[in-house]
Formats: structure tokens, sequence, C-alpha cells
């Protein structure tokens, strides 16, 4: 095995080989005993460690808290490069009313300190006995510490305290170190509600709307409603899917109610809770029962009469574990998994990332501070990088890594500034800065090569676009796959699990789910401790993707006129010089090529407004909204154009050596074929295959489908 390269037992067990290491004095404090003030007049118990012009503190033992046996329990971490003072302080000290005074003191010389270099055990921690200002040992008082030096490699530099964030408050500091958050296994929630029976309607006599019955359906903050029921009587049918998105372990309660009325003003008749553990999960193509609920009567008036209530639904609901849930545009998603865990397949590879630093940051606060992280997510778990404390130039050195399961997919790596270090910024809810991302996929990297560059980061603000400085990257991608067959066997699969292809959804059923996972995700990291904050979460899975923006409509024509511009000039060139036919009846204005006939009056009047325009108010703002929609529909259409042409684009670049491979094997074999076999036979095979019957064909997407949707293209890059 060439050196670099995981072993499948070592593949998570790596060494931190990617990134500088960084040497820190690691100082644990543990706990001290017989520390006892004279005339116990004293509070507030803590220790403080003194490196030249560093300090560090331990948390405070209160009044009431016991002094007999203080714990503290505390590591400090000190960045050996920037120790300019061969001599470490350890104090014991007490606060008299308010000035603080020492107890005892412990010294110890730099060189004296042990290395230790994991996974060697933990250096067991020692008693010392504390001194007085001139080295006399006190007759009461110990210490218990551990001293070593090690690297950012060290399994307590996480939680320890950092040298890096000493201006920090102690409860701030939980803000500044690295944490690893998992996101929730999420499922998608299918509920069918199909019809009811024995309803007791409210009509209102003056109002034929209000005789409308719909489903309304509950999860948590989603409230999704069917259409109107086109019987208006007591058994109204609907047969209609509504989708959620539901999170493990299923602690919710979807609740079911039958509404009779308007949206926006309606009436209970009748409503079922169902909590989500009892739901039928589906992890094939089999089908689900229906069930009927027994609704629960609604509130009534005192002057309604008692009556037998035997209102019921009829619904089939079930949890599919079969589908991905996607929280990221499918282009640049960095998973394909099916939410339940039976359905995985094995792990393709191992990457590394390695977070070397930042350069020439932006003064991101007043006072021309920049106190920055880094957040990288691939798959369900995300990486939240040490803060670098008042620094243009920060040097994080963090190595991660992410068990891989399709090459086809992309590592999202932003920068922010933290703005939770202040307590008053927290109180005020200030949001973290966004300094920039880059994406990286996977399929581009070589196998076990180390890949180190610069990334600019580059962020939008009113005034355009502004580089926020760069960020220093290595990765690594390596294949624990030896078997080049089984690595192109991978290629030729499909992209997405088979429940995407039997069971496919809408474009707008997507685009809702995705923002109810991205919901979810940012409500459950939001929990954690320290949160990974909301304005993170939806930067990091680009929640914005699909809003219009003028921008992007120019960059994705752009992408289009680059791939089809030599074309465009081949054909008009040989239209103005080759006709055939000549036309006898001259060019004139055609009212139906104009889209005149089918255009409304609201459309000639926004075209004939003048600029400015002479609107204002509601209907200025509805307009607006009108041509936003269009807009985005446009974006879309064209991005999705572009993306299909830098696909096939790509599979000649040999960006993604593995998918070119294949094609070039396919050439070659297509250039075989095309001179063996004759021409009439390819038109007959070519035929028969697009006429075959449904029935005698596979729902799953043909091997060049499959390898297609694969390549890479460039709307990964678009801010």
């Amino acid at each position: 095995m060439s050196a670099g390269q995981p072993s499948e037992s070592d593949k998570l067990t790596r060494k931190y080989d990617l990134i500088e290491q960084m040497q820190f004095l690691f100082i644990r404090v543990v706990r001290g005993r017989a520390i006892i003030m004279p005339n116990n007049n004293s509070n507030n118990m803590f220790v403080e460690i003194i490196i030249g012009n560093t300090k560090g503190t331990t948390r405070f033992f209160d009044d009431d808290e016991n002094k007999a046996c203080l714990e503290w329990d505390h590591v400090f971490a000190f960045e050996k490069d920037k120790i300019q003072d061969l001599g470490v302080e350890v104090l014991v000290m007490y606060s008299v009313d308010v000035a603080p005074a020492i107890f005892g003191r412990v010294r110890f010389t730099l060189s004296d300190i042990p290395w230790r270099v994991p996974p060697e055990p933990l250096l067991a921690p020692r008693w010392y006995k504390l001194e007085d200002e001139n080295g006399a040992q006190l007759a009461k008082g110990e210490i218990m510490l551990s001293m070593w030096i090690g690297t950012q490699a060290d399994e307590y530099f996480p939680q320890a305290w950092s040298s890096d964030a000493s201006n920090t408050s102690d409860d701030a500091m939980a803000y500044a170190r690295s944490k690893v958050y998992i996101t929730p296994t999420l499922w998608y929630l299918r509920v069918n509600v199909i019809q009811a029976q024995n309803l007791l309607l409210r009509i209102n006599a003056d109002d034929n709307k209000g005789s409308d019955i719909f489903v309304q359906v509950v999860l948590g903050s989603i409230t999704l409603r069917t259409n109107f029921s086109k019987n208006k009587s007591a058994n109204p049918s609907w047969n209609q899917d509504l989708m959620f998105v539901a999170q493990e372990p299923f602690n919710d309660t979807l609740v079911l109610s039958v509404e009779q009325g308007t949206f926006s003003e309606h009436v209970s008749l009748g409503s079922y809770e169902i909590p989500l553990k009892i739901v039928d999960k589906r992890l094939d193509s089999s089908g689900v029962a229906d069930k009927w609920y027994n609704l629960n009567r609604p509130e009534i008036n005192e002057n309604q009469k008692e009556v037998n209530f035997a209102s019921k639904v009829n619904a089939r609901i079930s949890l599919d574990g079969a589908y991905h849930v996607m929280e990221e545009p499918i282009e640049y998603s960095s998973d394909f998994r099916p939410s339940a865990k039976k359905l995985w397949r094995q792990n393709i590879g191992v990457l590394e990332l390695g977070i070397l630093k930042g350069t020439g940051l932006e003064p991101m606060k007043n006072g021309a501070r920049t106190d920055a992280y880094c957040v990288a997510k691939c798959g369900s778990k995300w990486v939240h990088t040490r803060t670098a404390v008042n620094s243009f130039s920060p040097k994080w050195n963090e190595q991660y890594v992410w068990e891989v399961y399709e090459p086809s997919t992309v590592i999202t790596i932003a920068v922010f500034d933290n703005n939770q270090l202040d307590a008053n910024s927290r109180v005020m809810g200030a949001k973290d800065a966004i300094m920039g991302k880059i994406r990286i996929r996977l399929s581009t990297l070589g196998h076990g090569k180390v890949h180190a560059h610069s990334y600019p980061l580059i962020t939008l603000q009113p005034s355009g676009f502004k580089k926020m400085g760069e960020i220093h990257l290595a990765v690594r991608f390596s294949w624990t796959l030896f078997s080049t067959l089984d690595i192109c066997k991978l290629y030729i699969e499909p992209l997405l699990p088979k429940h995407h292809y039997l069971f496919p959804l809408s474009p707008s059923q997507s685009d809702t789910l995705r923002n109810q996972a991205a919901t979810l995700i940012s409500q459950r990291l939001g929990t954690a401790e320290p949160p990974l904050r909301k304005e993170v979460v939806h930067y990091i899975l680009d929640m914005k993707s699909n809003m219009w923006s003028m921008r992007k409509a120019r960059a994705n024509v752009q992408r289009v006129m680059n791939l089809i511009g030599n074309i465009i000039f081949l054909w008009k060139l040989l239209q103005d010089i080759s006709y055939f036919k000549r036309p006898k009846i001259p060019c004139y204005i055609d009212a139906k090529l104009s889209g005149a006939e089918t255009s409304s009056a609201e459309d000639f009047e926004e075209e004939l407004d003048p600029c400015p325009t002479k609107l204002e108010g509601k209907a200025l703002r509805m307009r607006y909204d009108r041509l936003r929609y269009i807009g985005r529909s446009t974006q879309k259409m064209v991005d999705e154009l572009a993306t299909i042409g830098e696909k096939v684009q790509s599979l000649s670049s040999w960006r993604d050596e593995i998918a070119t491979f294949l094609f070039a094997l396919f050439c070659s074999v297509g250039l075989l074929v095309t001179i063996i076999v004759p021409t009439q036979v390819l038109i007959f095979l070519c035929i028969t295959y697009y006429i075959w019957y449904p029935r005698f064909r596979s729902i799953l997407p043909c091997v060049a489908e499959n390898l297609f949707r694969r390549m890479p293209s460039k709307q990964a890059f678009i801010l």
C-alpha cells in the first residue's frame, strides 16, 4: 500500500498529516485540598495560570461550596510559539471583598515539562505543595496538576481554554471552541388523505363558499391543506398526497383535522392525533394500507343540540425511508443516502480535510477586529473550528475526516465572523457575519493525492461583491474500493435511491420539502451547546438558491452562450448563404408570433406603462412580485440548460478521471459498432428502443443517464 492511503481498519484514525503541527503547553488543574482560609473570611476561590503576558483563570468557588476539596478539572492550552517566558506560575487565588489575593503558588520551568504524543496514555496528575512568595512551603494547601507539551491532535485540545482566545470571557469561551455537530436523520412523511364520512356540516346559508370542505394536517410548525373537495356533502373525498419532513426519534404528533369554510376562515368538524412512533415505515415499493380514524368531537356551543358524533376520516400514512431527504440543491449535494440505515451501502472512500489558515481577512467589527471561524459540511457531519480571536491571518490547523458513500458529492466550507463572544451582542441577537464559502467536488480529487490550495472568499453586499480574504485548505480523498471494476460500476448506478424513480416528487414538492428539511436541521443544531446558528446553517445549505436574481440570470445566459456560441455562428452563416427555397411573401408583423393574441389586458397595461412607472403601492408591488416569479422560472430554465451543456462538456475534460475513461471507452466501442454493423440495423435498433412498450421498460434510468447525472457543472461555483 502506498504512503498516505488508509487501510480498512485505520481509515478513520489517521494521523494529522495534512496540517501544520502546532505545539501547545497543556496544564490540567484537577483539584485542591486543605485550602482553608483563616477565619473563613474569603470567597471565590480560583486558580490562575501566568506565562509571561498571558494568563488563564479557572471557574470560581462561591461561599456555599466546599473549599476543603475544590474540584476545578480545567485544562489550559498555551501556544508554545507565543510563549516568551520560560517560567510557568500556578496561583491559587481568593478574593476578600473585591480585591483578589494569593493563597499560594507553584512554579515550573518550561524545559522540565514532558512531551506527550497521542495515543500515549494520559500523564498521571500529582499533588504539589503550595508555596508562599519566598518559595517556602505552606503548612497546608496542595493542588493536583498535570502538565505536558502536545499538539492540536491531543484529545484535550477541543475543550481546553486556548491562549488564542485569552481576551475572551469565561462564559463566551464555549462559543470559541471547536465542535462537531451531527444532523438528525430525516424521513419523508406521506399523508394520503382519501375521504371522510358522517361529517356534521356547519353550512353558512349566506355564503356558498362556507360549505367548502378540506383537510388540514399539522406536524410541528408545518401546516398543509388539501384542496377543496368537489363533493360538498357529509361524505367528501380528496385522494391527495401531502408530504412532510420528520426527524428521528419521531417524538412529534401528526394532527388531522377536517375543516369547513375558506382557508382564511374555517371551523373544525373534528380532529385526530397520531403519534409518529406508531406510523408504518415503508422501505420498499410495497403499498401501505389505508385506515379509518375516528375524529374527536370539536368544541360546541351551549346552544347546539347533543347529537351522535360518528365522523371519521380515511387516510394512508407512512414514513418513507427509501427516499433521500434533500436539504441541499441536488447539483452540489453532499449526500444521497436513503433515510433508512438498513438501505445504506458500504462506504466507498474517506475524505480528509485540513483547515490550515486564513490570510488577508477583512476587518468585520468596530475597532478593526475579526474573530473568524470555519464551518465545513459533508453528509450529516458538520465541523466548527475554534475561533481565532482578533486576527486577520488566523491559523486553525485543524483536520477532520468523513466517510464517503458517493463520489459525486460536494463538501462545503464557509468562513464566518463570530459575534457571540460578547455577552451584550448575544443578548441583542447579533448574527455571525458571512465572509464567504467554497465547494469542492470529491470526484475531481485524485486518489490519495493531497490537494493544498488557497481559495478566495467572496461575499455579496448591496454595493457589489467583495473579496474578504483567502482560506488555505488541504484535501485528500482516498478510495476504499481498490477494484477499478467496482469503481466503474458505481458510476453507472442510479445517483438517487430507487424510490425517487418509482414514486418521483414534483419540482414544487422537492422545493417545499427542502425548505422543511433545512428548517428542521436549523432548529435541531440550534439546540446544541453552543448552538450552530441559523444564519450559518442556511448559508451552508444555500437556502436562497432558488430566489430570482438578475445577476444569476445573466450568469446562466452567459454559460449557455459560451456553450452554443460557435454552433449559432455556424448556423447563421449557413442560413445566410444557402437558401434552397426563397420565401415569396415578404416578412411582416405576426400577432401570433408576438404573443399578442394570448396576452391579457394587464400585460398590455404593464408594457405600455412609462418608465418610471405611474403605479404605486399595492399594484406596483403585485406587478413586481409577478415579474420576479417569471424571472425565477426563466432563470431556472436557463440554469438547467447550461448545466446540461456543461455536463456534456465535462465528459471529455478529464476533470473526473473515471467518468472520462468510461466515456472514452463508450466512444471507442461505439466507433467499432458503427463500422461493423450496417446503418439500417442501427436505425432499426434505435427506433425499436424508442417505441419499446412501457411494460417492458425499466423504471430506473439507463446506464448512460446515470453516468451523465454524475458529471460536474459550474452551478456549484456561482455565488
